[in-house]
């Protein structure tokens, strides 16, 4: 797995830094029971992860440090590059953000990839009673 770090903004709005975004490979046709990816995951490399991530999400990432974000999952494409296999990619950007629009923009205009998935954050019970207590 290519593991950057980079700001994320949270559907609530929080913004937190520094945040993993781990980009990987999945590939359907070696399905894994239970998986919630839906297939056996692989690891990808920076020089692979250049031909198919939008340049506004390699702009603003590094190989720093980083924490995970306090989400079960965090906003993402499936960005498939063949009937069978998909690069899961995170999005840093709010969906209400013009920085989230030229991020799906530029993966849907990219002639390797056939098919582009939009998946939304998952929280956990406990963060979500957190933020659902915030005044």
């Amino acid at each position: 797995m290519a593991s950057y770090s980079g700001d994320y903004q949270l559907d609530s709005g929080v913004m937190v830094q520094a945040v993993r975004l781990t980009v990987f490979a999945v590939d359907l046709s070696e399905p894994i029971a239970g998986s919630p990816f839906g297939g056996t995951r692989y690891n990808t490399r920076p020089e692979f992860d250049r031909d198919y991530l939008p340049q506004i999400f390699l702009n603003r990432v590094s190989t720093r440090a980083c924490c995970d974000a306090p989400v079960n999952t965090i906003r993402h494409a499936r960005s498939f590059y063949s009937d069978t296999r998909y690069l899961f990619v995170p999005c840093p950007y709010r969906g209400d953000q013009p920085d989230c629009l030229a991020f799906f923009r530029e993966l849907v205009d990219n002639p390797l990839i056939v098919l582009v998935e939009l998946h939304g954050e998952t929280v956990g019970r406990e963060y979500a009673q957190v933020f659902a207590e915030r005044p």
